[in-house]
């Protein structure tokens, strides 16, 4: 059998507003519980 869709997944960061929140650029997180972490310490209260 064939798949029948094929769907990649990207995320386009801006680098220095990571660097703003004292996460490394250059290290994608590994695991969804990282991504969450570092998603948390990029929002801000508006």
């Amino acid at each position: 059998a064939l798949p029948g869709d094929f769907m990649a997944m990207v995320v386009f960061y801006n680098k220095n507003l990571f660097e703003e929140a004292g996460l490394d650029p250059n290290v994608a997180p590994a695991t969804w519980d990282e991504f969450a972490d570092d998603a948390i310490a990029l929002t801000r209260d508006r």
